[in-house]
């Protein structure tokens, strides 16, 4: 029988060269693609997140899911017939990352919209509101700011984030 056990979720690109190195052909290092949130809380209701299923949900990453996803590459190992490996992995088919979406948010404006609401929060106690700003000659939107929000890292979580955080 073979035995599969992750040693660490993430090493850096210096170990990388080094693991690779030892030339074994019981040490797999296998490449995920992982989504980031640089701004983190800013935008956040508009971008959306990755739940704990690595699936966009909410906002733009549930909407475009498909296209940021990307496509997984596939390996093949040969095993003896007592389950022990005989030979490294043969790339069958090269992974492919996902396409980028390019928002027309302007930050300054998201960034003052958002700080707008949560002045209004400790002003005047309100719960909830939106912001949109559209440019009206090309339609693109420059901000669109909601409260209350969420920080995307942290809602990674399963089907509860729909009816937790949206008005739906």
């Amino acid at each position: 029988y073979t035995t599969l056990f992750r040693s660490k979720q993430e090493i850096s690109k210096e170990q990388e060269p080094i693991l690779n190195n030892l030339h074994s052909s019981k040490l797999i290092i296998i490449k995920k693609s992982v989504r980031l949130y640089p701004q983190n809380t800013l935008a956040a209701s508009v971008v959306g997140f990755v739940g704990g299923n690595n699936q966009g949900q909410y906002g733009l990453e549930e909407e475009y899911e498909s296209a940021l996803r990307g496509k997984l590459g596939l390996f093949k190992w040969e095993h003896s017939p007592f389950g022990f490996l005989i030979s490294n992995s043969k790339e069958m088919s090269t992974p492919q990352a996902g396409d980028k979406l390019v928002l027309t948010l302007d930050y300054n404006l998201q960034f003052e919209s958002e700080k707008l609401l949560q002045e209004a929060k400790q002003r005047w106690n309100v719960q909830s509101g939106s912001i949109v700003i559209i440019n009206p000659h090309s339609g693109e939107i420059l901000a669109m700011a909601n409260m209350p929000s969420f920080r995307s890292e942290e809602r990674r979580v399963g089907k509860e984030c729909r009816s937790r955080w949206s008005p739906y």
